[in-house]
């Protein structure tokens, strides 16, 4: 990660923040953390998105003078938090009658609230999110989701063309890493299904709801797997110093665009199945035409391999600057 990166979190993590999102806020902040743990804004921003949780926001604070011991702001803002117990401390933006706050509270809390007409949760009807993931939401709803897949998107669209790593719009995170590979084997679950429907309608019903759940499972087990092995190796045989985190993250992020075009693929090739000519058949036949579309994708599926190859070596690259390319390669 580079300087530029780090700016890219804040900028969107004061977004967040402004538009109220402290779930992705945090993300964002974490971010840039992981990039400068000395970025004593970020400390500052991270404690801003705990406004119901005061021990979280004190060690943040605390994090900060530990910086600078001559930040005013997080010194005042402490020292606001006093000695309090977690569960005593105002949430509301609306002082008690019985008492009114400190003024450095009262500025935490305007700090930390969303403005007027802002987004404070995602609309419609929501779901509690699962508890103990990193970067996980309070909750989901299809707006969540909606706003999950362009980021998604996006991210895809900017491993693809090399323009970045994607983490601008997909911080890293064990949630963003588990969703992405849920969200990408859903789809091509999907595809394998309807490619199969055409010719097994008699199993239509069942085939679209247990093709999508298997290839789901599959898919968290290989990616895993995957990462976790490969994870393990630079570590152990080429001191790899980057966390399994972050290896995965990259790892996710370039499997997900080429497993989405492996999906495509697949569900073009089930639906022209009369026009397809297996590698075999071309070999037979000796022989090219119009309808050899098997070939076509074979060819694809080639490059598509080794371009996300590529990839990943190039993205690993970043993370484990002192690995040779052999060791990489390796991994891979």
């Amino acid at each position: 990660m580079d300087d530029s990166n780090e700016q890219d979190y804040m900028h969107h993590a004061y977004e967040a923040l402004s538009d109220g999102d402290f779930n992705q806020a945090q993300v964002f902040f974490k971010q840039a953390i992981r990039v400068n743990s000395a970025n004593e804004d970020a400390w500052l921003g991270l404690a801003k998105t705990y406004p119901g949780d005061p021990e979280r926001a004190r060690k943040c604070y605390e994090n900060v003078l530990k910086i600078n011991p001559l930040n005013a702001e997080a010194s005042e803002l402490l020292a606001a938090l006093g000695d309090a117990p977690a569960d005593s401390y105002e949430t509301s933006a609306s002082p008690s009658p019985a008492a009114e706050p400190a003024p450095a509270a009262e500025a935490l809390r305007s700090s930390a609230a969303p403005s007027a007409g802002a987004r404070t949760t995602y609309g419609g009807p929501d779901v509690p999110a699962p508890k103990g993931i990193e970067g996980a939401p309070e909750k989901l709803n299809a707006d969540y989701g909606v706003d999950f897949v362009r980021r998604l998107l996006r991210s895809m669209v900017s491993v693809l063309s090399g323009q970045g790593d994607g983490s601008a719009d997909l911080p890293t995170s064990w949630w963003n890493a588990v969703l992405t590979v849920v969200l990408v084997g859903l789809v091509s679950g999907l595809c394998i299904a309807i490619a199969g429907m055409r010719f097994r309608s008699f199993l239509t019903i069942v085939t679209i709801v247990t093709v999508p759940l298997l290839t789901i499972v599959m898919s968290v087990i290989a990616v895993g797997a995957g990462a976790f092995l490969s994870h393990w190796y630079l570590k152990t045989y080429r001191d790899g110093a980057a966390s399994l985190l972050d290896h995965t993250m990259t790892f996710v992020r370039v499997w997900a665009p080429a497993s989405s075009v492996f999906a495509v693929i697949t569900l073009i090739s089930g639906l022209t199945r009369d026009y397809v000519m297996t590698l075999t058949g071309f070999l037979q036949s000796f022989s090219f035409n119009a309808n050899g579309l098997g070939l076509i994708f074979l060819i694809i599926s080639i490059a598509v391999t080794v371009y996300a190859a590529l990839l990943l070596h190039r993205h690993w690259g970043r993370i484990y600057p002192g690995v040779g390319g052999r060791g990489l390669w390796i991994a891979w």
